[in-house]
């Protein structure tokens, strides 16, 4: 899986928007690989790689961009998850699920 989240980087690197959302989208397509690997191989890994040690302000606007870009690829994804969902389960079950996050990370206006 490294080659894919290194060819993935290449264009998150360049800031590349379009090249970015389309290698995701053709490696679902072509069955390369699935969401779950796509999330925790690539997405969170290409989030937290990030390192800069230049001039803070510039990182923090690359950071805006590259999150920017990740989100709308996990957007784009959502037909795929409910697809991979119902092949794996038949559907929705009705369940619900919640979702956390780091104090620091949250903040209420």
């Amino acid at each position: 899986m490294h080659g894919l989240y290194d060819q993935f980087m290449e264009h998150l690197a360049a800031e590349d928007k379009e090249k970015s959302l389309d290698f995701v989208r053709q490696k679902l397509d072509a069955g390369e690989i699935d969401i779950l690997t796509l999330y925790t191989e690539i997405l969170m890994p290409a989030q937290n790689q990030l390192v800069c040690w230049q001039d803070e302000t510039l990182c923090i606007w690359k950071e805006h961009v590259r999150t920017s870009i990740i989100r709308t690829i996990i957007e784009f994804c959502y037909p795929y998850v409910v697809k991979e969902r119902d092949a794996k389960f038949g559907g929705a079950n009705g369940r619900k699920v919640l979702i956390g996050c780091p104090s620091e990370e949250h903040c209420l206006t």
